[in-house]
């Protein structure tokens, strides 16, 4: 007997200085933070666990060289993390 468990996982923090467009609101528009938001507000609507990839992956500015290919895109090394940290993540989640 199989069951499946349905978990939304947020992006990452990828904060490319260089790239406002994507993390600072222009022109009443919305940025990843909201975005992310959106998706832990979704999740708990219906009741689904959430993992916060925007607070938990430790990608930010100061990382962005190691983990990504331009700023925003994982590098090799970048999925490795991400996939050890969903890992753990979903560890802690209680099966259905």
């Amino acid at each position: 007997n199989l069951t499946a468990q349905f978990v939304i996982i947020g992006t990452h923090n990828g904060t490319d200085t260089s790239r406002p467009d994507l993390y600072q609101p222009v022109n009443g528009t919305n940025n990843i933070g909201d975005y992310v938001r959106a998706m832990g507000e979704v999740a708990r609507y219906y009741g689904l666990p959430f993992i916060d990839m925007y607070g938990k992956s430790g990608i930010n500015s100061l990382s962005l060289t190691q983990y990504t290919s331009d700023g925003l895109h994982l590098n090799a090394e970048g999925y490795r993390h991400i996939a050890s940290v969903i890992a753990g993540e979903l560890q802690k989640i209680e099966p259905i």
